[in-house]
């Protein structure tokens, strides 16, 4: 299918349409791998649901580090702003039925960072809402690597003020990830030279979260701007919804497993 570009999530919602006559969907990035079993896994828990109520499968990935080496990231308890949903919300990592993309509103157009923790939160409101149910496989079913993601700092402060203010009840439920959201958007507007903007979210993200003695340290460090500018001069690497704002479990296998 071609459109004209419009970025990530209206080329996803395009193809989520595109697929109607299909009871469920999932997304591979170009530059990632399937692993041997990957969808005949997520349909066996499809088969095995008692009844009609299950509307997500999730299955973990192997992370391929930029430097060499990999990790493994299972589906996990996402924490209160999410449900407690156990999942995983990497593509690859998850299937929808094909009905739900549509009931959330699909993939929100124009957000060029998180929106897969976007559509994640909705989803968790949605599934508590309607009674329905969610599965997850505990293997690594994708294999994706760790690459630079070079958006400006701009299009993520946008992107980071819109999740704070889109999902402001949601993220109530769970300060660490609220707090992480504020940092973030302090880092980004220390990368635009703004100093002060860096300073007031650095303190919003120690005064959401004062046990993460994280927030304190980029609060002080914001009194020196000219330290702070060396800091985050340059572009973090990382990929999308990788380094996701809430904590989960990382399990790093030995060099010589598979």
């Amino acid at each position: 299918m071609r459109q004209r570009h419009a970025g990530v999530s209206a080329a996803r919602n395009a193809g989520a349409d595109g697929l109607s006559p299909h009871r469920w969907l999932t997304f591979l990035d170009s530059d990632d791998k399937a692993l041997p079993g990957w969808l005949e896994a997520l349909h066996a828990q499809v088969v095995a649901s008692p009844d009609d109520r299950l509307v997500a499968v999730f299955c973990g990935l192997r992370v391929v580090g930029a430097r060499g080496g990999t990790r493994l990231r299972l589906p996990h308890d996402m924490g209160p702003a999410h449900r407690r949903m156990t999942g995983l919300f990497i593509p690859g990592t998850y299937a929808l039925r094909a009905d739900v993309l549509p009931h959330l509103g699909g993939f929100r157009v124009g957000l060029k960072f998180s929106e897969n923790t976007d559509l994640a939160l909705r989803l968790a409101d949605a599934v508590e809402e309607m009674g329905w149910r969610t599965a997850a496989v505990a293997v690594p079913l994708v294999q994706i690597h760790e690459r630079a993601v070079r958006h400006p700092p701009e299009v993520r402060l946008s992107a980071v003020e819109m999740m704070l203010d889109e999902h402001a009840h949601r993220l109530a439920r769970d300060p660490a990830m609220a707090a992480a959201y504020r940092a973030i958007a302090g880092v980004q507007a220390a990368r635009l030279g703004d100093a002060s903007a860096a300073r007031r979210w650095f303190w919003e993200a120690l005064r959401t979260n004062p046990r993460d003695l994280r927030h304190a340290g980029r609060l002080l460090m914001s009194a020196a701007p000219a330290v702070l500018r060396w800091r985050y001069a340059r572009q973090v690497e990382e990929r999308d919804d990788l380094k996701r704002p809430s904590a989960e479990p990382s399990r790093r296998p030995r060099r010589n497993q598979p």
